[in-house]
Protein backbone atom coordinates (compact mmCIF):
# COMPACT_ATOMS: atom_id res chain seq x y z
CA UNK A 1 0.00 0.00 0.00
CA UNK A 2 1.70 3.48 -0.88
CA UNK A 3 1.63 6.25 2.10
CA UNK A 4 1.23 9.56 1.65
CA UNK A 5 4.16 11.72 0.31
CA UNK A 6 6.08 13.86 2.19
CA UNK A 7 5.39 17.54 2.33
CA UNK A 8 7.85 20.24 2.91
CA UNK A 9 7.92 21.50 6.22
CA UNK A 10 5.27 24.28 6.45
CA UNK A 11 7.76 26.46 8.36
CA UNK A 12 11.37 26.09 6.93
CA UNK A 13 9.12 26.47 3.46
CA UNK A 14 7.34 29.85 4.64
CA UNK A 15 10.58 31.31 5.92
CA UNK A 16 12.43 30.46 2.24
CA UNK A 17 8.98 31.93 0.52
CA UNK A 18 9.75 35.16 2.62
CA UNK A 19 13.68 35.03 1.56
CA UNK A 20 13.09 35.04 -1.89
CA UNK A 21 10.35 37.04 -1.76
CA UNK A 22 12.68 39.88 -0.52
CA UNK A 23 15.05 39.14 -2.63
CA UNK A 24 12.39 40.51 -5.56
CA UNK A 25 11.69 43.24 -3.97
CA UNK A 26 14.40 45.65 -5.90
CA UNK A 27 14.99 45.07 -9.55
CA UNK A 28 17.50 42.33 -10.35
CA UNK A 29 18.95 41.23 -13.31
CA UNK A 30 17.53 37.38 -13.50
CA UNK A 31 17.79 33.85 -15.13
CA UNK A 32 15.01 31.45 -15.00
CA UNK A 33 16.01 27.69 -16.24
CA UNK A 34 13.24 25.27 -16.61
CA UNK A 35 13.04 21.62 -17.44
CA UNK A 36 10.18 19.24 -17.83
CA UNK A 37 10.86 15.25 -18.82
CA UNK A 38 8.01 13.28 -19.46
CA UNK A 39 8.54 9.57 -19.14
CA UNK A 40 6.26 6.10 -20.19
CA UNK A 41 7.75 2.96 -19.04
CA UNK A 42 5.81 -0.61 -19.91
CA UNK A 43 7.94 -3.03 -17.24
CA UNK A 44 6.98 -5.83 -14.82
CA UNK A 45 6.36 -5.39 -11.18
CA UNK A 46 6.51 -7.67 -7.99
CA UNK A 47 3.59 -7.00 -5.62
CA UNK A 48 2.98 -9.50 -3.19
CA UNK A 49 4.97 -11.76 -4.53
CA UNK A 50 3.10 -11.96 -8.13
CA UNK A 51 4.18 -10.30 -11.01
CA UNK A 52 2.51 -7.74 -12.56
CA UNK A 53 2.42 -5.60 -16.07
CA UNK A 54 2.50 -2.58 -15.38
CA UNK A 55 2.39 1.37 -17.08
CA UNK A 56 4.02 4.07 -14.82
CA UNK A 57 3.83 7.75 -16.68
CA UNK A 58 6.34 9.72 -14.88
CA UNK A 59 6.87 13.91 -15.22
CA UNK A 60 10.29 15.06 -13.46
CA UNK A 61 9.87 18.46 -13.40
CA UNK A 62 12.70 20.90 -12.50
CA UNK A 63 13.15 25.34 -11.92
CA UNK A 64 16.09 27.00 -11.59
CA UNK A 65 16.77 31.05 -10.89
CA UNK A 66 19.48 33.29 -10.29
CA UNK A 67 20.44 36.75 -10.57
CA UNK A 68 17.97 38.31 -8.00
CA UNK A 69 20.58 40.27 -6.34
CA UNK A 70 20.13 42.98 -4.26
CA UNK A 71 22.16 45.62 -1.80
CA UNK A 72 21.77 43.03 0.75
CA UNK A 73 21.91 39.43 -0.98
CA UNK A 74 24.01 38.62 -3.40
CA UNK A 75 24.45 35.20 -5.55
CA UNK A 76 20.44 34.58 -4.65
CA UNK A 77 19.21 31.64 -6.53
CA UNK A 78 15.85 29.55 -5.79
CA UNK A 79 15.78 25.98 -6.82
CA UNK A 80 13.02 23.34 -6.89
CA UNK A 81 12.73 19.75 -7.94
CA UNK A 82 9.88 17.29 -8.04
CA UNK A 83 8.43 14.48 -9.90
CA UNK A 84 4.86 13.09 -10.35
CA UNK A 85 3.41 9.50 -11.33
CA UNK A 86 0.48 8.27 -13.06
CA UNK A 87 -0.89 4.64 -13.33
CA UNK A 88 -3.90 5.04 -15.99
CA UNK A 89 -4.65 1.20 -15.62
CA UNK A 90 -4.74 1.51 -12.18
CA UNK A 91 -7.28 4.90 -11.88
CA UNK A 92 -8.96 5.38 -9.20
CA UNK A 93 -7.40 3.21 -6.75
CA UNK A 94 -5.51 4.13 -4.04
CA UNK A 95 -1.86 4.80 -5.14
CA UNK A 96 -2.90 5.04 -8.71
CA UNK A 97 -1.34 8.78 -8.26
CA UNK A 98 1.82 9.92 -6.65
CA UNK A 99 4.50 12.43 -6.10
CA UNK A 100 7.22 13.84 -3.85
CA UNK A 101 9.26 17.36 -3.89
CA UNK A 102 13.24 16.66 -4.02
CA UNK A 103 14.08 19.86 -3.69
CA UNK A 104 12.81 23.55 -2.51
CA UNK A 105 15.17 26.19 -1.43
CA UNK A 106 16.07 29.63 -1.80
CA UNK A 107 19.84 30.60 -0.98
CA UNK A 108 21.64 33.44 -1.42
CA UNK A 109 24.87 35.05 0.47
CA UNK A 110 25.21 38.01 2.74
CA UNK A 111 27.62 40.69 4.34
CA UNK A 112 29.59 40.90 1.40
CA UNK A 113 29.31 37.05 0.57
CA UNK A 114 30.73 35.59 4.22
CA UNK A 115 27.55 34.00 5.25
CA UNK A 116 26.11 31.70 2.28
CA UNK A 117 22.18 31.15 4.25
CA UNK A 118 20.08 28.50 2.47
CA UNK A 119 16.35 27.71 3.17
CA UNK A 120 14.27 25.28 2.87
CA UNK A 121 14.26 21.70 1.30
CA UNK A 122 17.53 20.98 0.89
CA UNK A 123 21.19 18.61 1.06
CA UNK A 124 23.74 19.27 3.03
CA UNK A 125 26.99 17.53 2.16
CA UNK A 126 30.50 17.02 4.13
CA UNK A 127 31.76 15.82 7.37
CA UNK A 128 29.51 13.81 9.02
CA UNK A 129 26.54 15.07 7.29
CA UNK A 130 27.38 12.60 4.57
CA UNK A 131 24.04 13.40 2.54
CA UNK A 132 21.70 15.02 4.85
CA UNK A 133 18.04 15.41 3.44
CA UNK A 134 16.34 18.13 5.77
CA UNK A 135 13.34 20.36 5.77
CA UNK A 136 14.80 23.48 7.88
CA UNK A 137 17.94 26.25 7.05
CA UNK A 138 21.76 26.27 6.37
CA UNK A 139 24.34 28.54 6.98
CA UNK A 140 28.06 28.34 6.21
CA UNK A 141 30.61 31.36 7.46
CA UNK A 142 33.58 32.33 5.88
CA UNK A 143 36.71 34.42 7.25
CA UNK A 144 39.63 35.92 5.31
CA UNK A 145 41.82 33.66 7.60
CA UNK A 146 40.51 30.81 5.76
CA UNK A 147 38.80 29.53 9.08
CA UNK A 148 34.78 28.66 8.48
CA UNK A 149 31.95 27.30 9.87
CA UNK A 150 28.84 25.29 8.74
CA UNK A 151 25.99 24.65 10.97
CA UNK A 152 22.31 23.25 9.95
CA UNK A 153 18.89 22.09 11.43
CA UNK A 154 15.50 20.37 10.45
CA UNK A 155 12.92 17.87 10.07
CA UNK A 156 14.33 14.80 7.93
CA UNK A 157 12.97 14.23 4.89
CA UNK A 158 12.18 10.84 4.04
CA UNK A 159 11.63 10.40 -0.13
CA UNK A 160 8.97 8.08 -1.31
CA UNK A 161 9.77 4.73 -0.96
CA UNK A 162 12.99 4.92 1.27
CA UNK A 163 13.57 4.41 4.89
CA UNK A 164 12.60 6.78 7.48
CA UNK A 165 16.35 7.12 9.10
CA UNK A 166 14.62 9.84 12.02
CA UNK A 167 12.76 12.57 12.40
CA UNK A 168 15.43 15.41 13.10
CA UNK A 169 18.72 16.52 12.93
CA UNK A 170 21.02 19.42 13.33
CA UNK A 171 25.01 19.06 12.47
CA UNK A 172 28.08 21.45 12.31
CA UNK A 173 31.19 21.36 10.61
CA UNK A 174 34.38 24.03 11.52
CA UNK A 175 36.99 23.84 8.97
CA UNK A 176 40.18 25.42 8.03
CA UNK A 177 41.06 25.87 3.95
CA UNK A 178 44.60 27.97 4.04
CA UNK A 179 44.27 27.26 0.14
CA UNK A 180 42.34 25.88 -2.64
CA UNK A 181 44.18 22.34 -2.22
CA UNK A 182 44.07 21.71 1.26
CA UNK A 183 41.02 21.60 3.99
CA UNK A 184 40.87 19.59 7.66
CA UNK A 185 37.34 19.55 9.20
CA UNK A 186 35.51 18.55 12.21
CA UNK A 187 31.89 18.08 12.64
CA UNK A 188 29.32 16.63 14.52
CA UNK A 189 25.61 15.44 13.92
CA UNK A 190 22.41 14.23 16.23
CA UNK A 191 19.58 12.88 14.78
CA UNK A 192 16.85 12.19 16.49
CA UNK A 193 13.52 9.70 16.46
CA UNK A 194 10.79 10.24 18.58
CA UNK A 195 12.55 12.05 21.04
CA UNK A 196 15.27 9.54 21.19
CA UNK A 197 18.67 9.28 19.94
CA UNK A 198 19.34 7.36 16.22
CA UNK A 199 22.34 8.80 15.27
CA UNK A 200 25.14 10.95 17.41
CA UNK A 201 28.57 10.84 14.92
CA UNK A 202 31.76 12.65 15.56
CA UNK A 203 33.67 13.29 12.37
CA UNK A 204 37.34 14.48 11.13
CA UNK A 205 38.09 14.98 7.25
CA UNK A 206 41.12 16.66 5.28
CA UNK A 207 41.82 16.87 2.10
CA UNK A 208 46.00 18.24 0.78
CA UNK A 209 47.72 17.98 -2.22
CA UNK A 210 51.62 18.79 -1.09
CA UNK A 211 52.26 18.45 -4.96
CA UNK A 212 51.00 18.80 -8.41
CA UNK A 213 51.29 14.64 -8.66
CA UNK A 214 50.23 13.77 -5.18
CA UNK A 215 46.94 14.28 -3.75
CA UNK A 216 45.98 12.81 -0.18
CA UNK A 217 41.93 12.63 1.18
CA UNK A 218 40.39 10.74 3.85
CA UNK A 219 37.16 11.06 6.42
CA UNK A 220 36.50 9.02 9.74
CA UNK A 221 33.26 8.81 11.64
CA UNK A 222 33.06 7.87 15.40
CA UNK A 223 29.98 6.98 16.81
CA UNK A 224 29.37 8.19 19.99
CA UNK A 225 26.18 6.40 20.98
CA UNK A 226 27.47 3.31 20.44
CA UNK A 227 31.70 4.08 20.99
CA UNK A 228 32.85 2.63 18.31
CA UNK A 229 34.39 3.62 14.27
CA UNK A 230 31.77 4.02 11.89
CA UNK A 231 33.34 4.77 8.94
CA UNK A 232 36.95 5.46 7.77
CA UNK A 233 38.71 5.93 4.09
CA UNK A 234 41.96 6.99 3.00
CA UNK A 235 43.02 7.29 -0.03
CA UNK A 236 46.41 8.71 -1.71
CA UNK A 237 46.24 9.10 -5.60
CA UNK A 238 49.61 9.53 -7.72
CA UNK A 239 49.84 10.71 -11.19
CA UNK A 240 53.27 8.69 -12.27
CA UNK A 241 54.43 10.01 -15.31
CA UNK A 242 51.97 11.18 -18.50
CA UNK A 243 49.00 8.66 -18.36
CA UNK A 244 49.24 6.60 -15.52
CA UNK A 245 47.50 7.10 -11.91
CA UNK A 246 48.34 4.98 -8.73
CA UNK A 247 45.76 4.96 -6.11
CA UNK A 248 45.68 3.16 -2.41
CA UNK A 249 42.75 2.68 -0.68
CA UNK A 250 41.97 1.38 3.32
CA UNK A 251 38.15 1.80 4.02
CA UNK A 252 35.95 0.25 7.28
CA UNK A 253 32.25 0.32 7.63
CA UNK A 254 29.98 -0.47 10.12
CA UNK A 255 26.61 -1.23 8.31
CA UNK A 256 24.56 -1.51 11.03
CA UNK A 257 25.57 2.20 12.10
CA UNK A 258 24.03 3.19 8.79
CA UNK A 259 21.02 2.36 10.11
CA UNK A 260 18.74 4.03 13.23
CA UNK A 261 19.57 2.17 16.31
CA UNK A 262 15.78 2.11 16.73
CA UNK A 263 15.89 -0.39 13.45
CA UNK A 264 15.56 -3.90 13.76
CA UNK A 265 17.25 -3.80 10.85
CA UNK A 266 20.66 -2.44 12.65
CA UNK A 267 20.39 -6.62 14.37
CA UNK A 268 21.11 -8.24 11.13
CA UNK A 269 23.29 -5.72 9.58
CA UNK A 270 26.95 -6.35 9.54
CA UNK A 271 29.12 -5.20 12.67
CA UNK A 272 32.49 -4.03 10.61
CA UNK A 273 34.03 -4.41 6.75
CA UNK A 274 37.58 -3.58 6.20
CA UNK A 275 38.44 -3.44 2.72
CA UNK A 276 42.80 -2.40 1.92
CA UNK A 277 44.13 -2.71 -1.79
CA UNK A 278 44.99 -0.54 -4.52
CA UNK A 279 44.47 0.54 -8.34
CA UNK A 280 46.01 1.64 -11.55
CA UNK A 281 44.38 3.56 -14.27
CA UNK A 282 47.08 3.94 -17.27
CA UNK A 283 46.13 6.19 -20.73
CA UNK A 284 48.98 4.31 -23.28
CA UNK A 285 46.70 6.57 -26.22
CA UNK A 286 44.29 9.41 -25.78
CA UNK A 287 41.63 7.55 -26.75
CA UNK A 288 42.83 4.14 -25.02
CA UNK A 289 42.32 3.30 -21.27
CA UNK A 290 43.38 1.02 -19.14
CA UNK A 291 41.76 0.23 -15.41
CA UNK A 292 42.65 -2.46 -12.50
CA UNK A 293 41.86 -2.70 -9.07
CA UNK A 294 42.33 -5.38 -6.23
CA UNK A 295 41.50 -5.04 -2.72
CA UNK A 296 41.21 -7.75 0.27
CA UNK A 297 38.06 -8.06 2.45
CA UNK A 298 37.66 -8.78 6.03
CA UNK A 299 34.15 -9.18 7.09
CA UNK A 300 32.61 -11.43 10.31
CA UNK A 301 32.77 -14.66 8.37
CA UNK A 302 36.57 -14.47 7.29
CA UNK A 303 39.00 -13.02 4.51
CA UNK A 304 37.85 -12.01 0.78
CA UNK A 305 38.70 -10.40 -2.08
CA UNK A 306 37.53 -8.04 -4.85
CA UNK A 307 39.27 -7.31 -7.72
CA UNK A 308 38.09 -6.03 -10.97
CA UNK A 309 39.19 -4.27 -14.28
CA UNK A 310 37.82 -2.14 -17.22
CA UNK A 311 39.40 -1.48 -21.01
CA UNK A 312 37.91 1.64 -22.63
CA UNK A 313 38.23 2.53 -26.37
CA UNK A 314 37.11 5.59 -28.84
CA UNK A 315 37.23 5.22 -32.25
CA UNK A 316 36.53 7.59 -34.99
CA UNK A 317 36.87 11.40 -35.73
CA UNK A 318 36.09 12.85 -32.56
CA UNK A 319 35.59 9.15 -30.85
CA UNK A 320 31.69 9.15 -31.78
CA UNK A 321 32.05 5.42 -31.01
CA UNK A 322 33.00 4.29 -28.10
CA UNK A 323 33.65 0.57 -26.66
CA UNK A 324 33.95 -0.93 -22.77
CA UNK A 325 34.75 -3.98 -21.14
CA UNK A 326 34.30 -4.54 -18.00
CA UNK A 327 35.02 -7.59 -15.65
CA UNK A 328 34.96 -8.06 -11.38
CA UNK A 329 35.17 -11.10 -9.70
CA UNK A 330 33.71 -10.92 -5.76
CA UNK A 331 34.50 -13.73 -2.86
CA UNK A 332 34.03 -13.35 0.48
CA UNK A 333 32.73 -15.75 2.90
CA UNK A 334 28.83 -16.36 2.12
CA UNK A 335 28.78 -14.94 -0.98
CA UNK A 336 30.31 -13.74 -3.97
CA UNK A 337 29.67 -13.38 -8.10
CA UNK A 338 31.56 -12.97 -11.27
CA UNK A 339 30.45 -10.20 -13.36
CA UNK A 340 31.35 -9.10 -17.32
CA UNK A 341 29.27 -6.17 -18.53
CA UNK A 342 29.75 -4.57 -22.03
CA UNK A 343 28.99 -1.44 -23.79
CA UNK A 344 29.04 0.90 -27.00
CA UNK A 345 27.94 3.90 -28.53
CA UNK A 346 28.30 5.47 -31.26
CA UNK A 347 26.75 9.34 -31.77
CA UNK A 348 26.10 9.84 -35.80
CA UNK A 349 26.23 13.30 -37.50
CA UNK A 350 22.73 14.22 -37.22
CA UNK A 351 23.57 14.08 -33.17
CA UNK A 352 21.61 10.88 -32.88
CA UNK A 353 22.85 8.35 -30.61
CA UNK A 354 22.74 5.03 -30.20
CA UNK A 355 24.03 2.60 -27.30
CA UNK A 356 23.99 -1.16 -26.30
CA UNK A 357 24.72 -2.80 -22.95
CA UNK A 358 24.72 -6.35 -21.92
CA UNK A 359 25.43 -7.55 -18.22
CA UNK A 360 26.53 -10.77 -16.97
CA UNK A 361 25.88 -12.32 -13.50
CA UNK A 362 27.13 -15.82 -11.95
CA UNK A 363 26.31 -15.70 -8.41
CA UNK A 364 28.05 -18.38 -5.92
CA UNK A 365 25.06 -19.00 -4.17
CA UNK A 366 21.51 -19.47 -6.01
CA UNK A 367 18.41 -17.24 -5.79
CA UNK A 368 15.17 -18.86 -5.68
CA UNK A 369 17.20 -21.87 -7.48
CA UNK A 370 18.75 -19.74 -9.92
CA UNK A 371 22.50 -18.35 -10.06
CA UNK A 372 22.56 -16.24 -13.02
CA UNK A 373 21.52 -13.25 -14.00
CA UNK A 374 21.34 -11.73 -17.48
CA UNK A 375 20.60 -8.43 -19.08
CA UNK A 376 20.45 -6.10 -22.12
CA UNK A 377 19.46 -3.08 -23.75
CA UNK A 378 19.55 -0.61 -26.56
CA UNK A 379 19.03 3.43 -26.41
CA UNK A 380 18.42 5.84 -28.92
CA UNK A 381 18.56 9.45 -27.93
CA UNK A 382 18.03 12.41 -29.96
CA UNK A 383 17.81 16.15 -29.81
CA UNK A 384 16.06 17.19 -32.76
CA UNK A 385 15.45 20.89 -31.31
CA UNK A 386 17.48 23.13 -29.40
CA UNK A 387 15.53 22.82 -26.23
CA UNK A 388 14.14 19.20 -27.05
CA UNK A 389 15.53 15.67 -26.19
CA UNK A 390 13.57 12.40 -27.27
CA UNK A 391 14.92 8.59 -26.30
CA UNK A 392 13.87 5.31 -26.71
CA UNK A 393 15.17 2.14 -24.62
CA UNK A 394 14.09 -1.35 -24.87
CA UNK A 395 15.74 -4.00 -22.63
CA UNK A 396 15.26 -7.79 -21.85
CA UNK A 397 17.16 -9.93 -19.59
CA UNK A 398 16.52 -13.02 -16.83
CA UNK A 399 17.20 -12.74 -13.18
CA UNK A 400 16.81 -14.67 -9.97
CA UNK A 401 13.98 -11.92 -8.96
CA UNK A 402 12.01 -12.58 -12.63
CA UNK A 403 12.19 -15.84 -14.85
CA UNK A 404 11.87 -13.34 -18.23
CA UNK A 405 11.88 -9.56 -17.85
CA UNK A 406 10.93 -7.06 -21.01
CA UNK A 407 10.65 -3.20 -20.54
CA UNK A 408 10.29 -0.25 -22.55
CA UNK A 409 10.87 3.38 -21.49
CA UNK A 410 9.90 6.47 -23.78
CA UNK A 411 11.48 9.67 -22.65
CA UNK A 412 10.92 13.20 -23.81
CA UNK A 413 12.38 15.72 -22.52
CA UNK A 414 12.11 19.84 -22.34
CA UNK A 415 14.50 22.89 -21.35
CA UNK A 416 14.05 26.33 -21.76
CA UNK A 417 16.11 29.19 -20.17
CA UNK A 418 14.87 33.56 -20.26
CA UNK A 419 16.85 36.13 -18.97
CA UNK A 420 15.47 39.72 -17.64
CA UNK A 421 17.70 42.62 -17.75
CA UNK A 422 15.58 44.11 -15.09
CA UNK A 423 12.63 42.51 -13.03
CA UNK A 424 10.78 45.50 -10.87
CA UNK A 425 8.67 44.19 -8.38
Amino acid sequence: MSRPAPRISRRGGAVATAFFASSLALPARADVEATSTTVLTARPEIRAGQAYGALPLIELLGLSASGFDNPWVTDARVRVSAWGELRPSELPARGSASGDVDLAFAEGKLFEKRLRLTLGRQFVFGGGARSAHLDGASGEVRLSSGLGLLAYGGATVVPRFAVRRGDALAGARAFWSPSFDTELGVSFIQVLERGLSARQDLGVDGRWEPSRDLTVAGHALYSLAERRLAELDLGPRWQIGEGVEVSALYRRTSPDLFLPRSSIFSVFAEQSRDEAGAGILWHPRPRLGLYADWRAVWVGEGLGTDAGGQLTLGLGPLSRTRLSAQARVLQIPGSGYVRARATASHRLPSDLSLALDADWFLLDRPVNGERMSIAAAAVASWPFAPEWLAALSVGAGSTPTFQSRFEVLAKVGYRFSTRAKETAR
